[in-house]
């Protein structure tokens, strides 16, 4: 446990390995949501150790709302039986790409409905603009603990990219069109010497 690190104060601990994989899940979707669960166990002190993701797959993404399918819930649950026994699921994590880092009450229904012990938590992550959150259960209600900059930049979809690259400047394009011009007129000017010349 000499390794587990937090990545917010006051939020759960965390086995190296994991924000990366979180990462690797958010920021392969630039424009619709996605999310997984935080598996892990309970430390001495009744704080989460988060060791482990789930993707949630089968979870339906949208540009502003991700939902946990029936589907998405069978395989999270089979995947934490054959390969974490002896865990647990502590949390849950989704991407809001573009919009901030707050729970909205679509993800506060979530929250409140499938994830209601103390000790879960909630991790937000907009892959835009590079920041992430973390919400946990304080007084019986669902609060924000913390904001810091993502481990990894924040990043646009292509489409906007391209929407935001610098178009070339109307001096410079100016600037071409009167270069063309002179040198067509020199080209033609010269073809007209050659003709006029004795022997053209």
């Amino acid at each position: 446990m000499s390794g587990d690190r937090q990545t917010l104060p006051g939020g759960p601990y965390v086995v190296g390995g994991v924000r990366e994989r979180i990462y690797e899940h958010v920021f392969s979707s630039l424009d619709a949501e996605v999310g997984g669960v935080l598996v892990g166990c309970l430390r001495r002190d009744g704080s989460p150790r988060i060791t482990a993701t789930i993707p949630a797959l089968e979870a339906e993404g949208a540009r502003s709302r991700v939902t946990f399918t029936h589907q998405a819930w069978a395989t999270i649950h089979a995947t934490l039986d054959r390969d974490h026994q002896g865990e647990e699921i502590l949390g849950w994590y989704h991407s809001h790409p573009g919009f901030g880092i707050f729970l909205s009450e679509h993800d506060l229904f979530i929250h409140r409905n499938f994830f209601t012990r103390r000790e879960q938590v909630a991790i937000v992550v907009d892959p835009q603009a590079g920041s992430e959150g973390l919400f946990v259960w304080r007084d019986g209600e669902v609060v924000k603990a913390g904001e810091a900059a993502t481990a990894w930049p924040g990043r646009r979809p292509a489409a906007v990219e391209r929407a935001l690259a610098p178009s070339p400047s109307p001096r410079l394009a100016a600037s071409a069109v009167a270069f063309y011009l002179l040198a067509g007129m020199a080209v033609g000017t010269i073809a007209w010497l050659l003709l006029l010349a004795p022997g053209g």
